[in-house]
């Protein structure tokens, strides 16, 4: 499923708002066929990244923390989750 997203911003922006962004992959990329990966900001860290965003929330649930200085950029729409998916 292909999302509508924002620009990218650098790292040093942080996102206003909780939620799941798409992020630069480790390797650099974000610009190829607008690939990247999916994680979770909490307002103060960016928790590992998933290749969707339901994989992005389980992994925010699960707790694991990821590192600060990638590249990041919003989904344009609001993005839902069911409690179903996470099981």
């Amino acid at each position: 499923m292909r999302h509508e997203l924002t620009p990218w911003f650098k790292p040093n922006e942080k996102p206003k708002r909780k939620g799941v962004y798409q992020r630069e992959h480790i390797s650099g990329n974000r610009n190829r066929n607008n690939n990247g990966v999916y994680a979770y900001w909490d307002g103060e860290h960016w928790y590992q990244y998933g290749f969707t965003p339901d994989q992005a929330l389980v992994i925010f649930l699960e707790k694991r923390v990821s590192a600060n200085k990638l590249f990041w950029r919003g989904l344009k729409k609001k993005y839902k989750i069911l409690k179903e998916d996470l099981l």
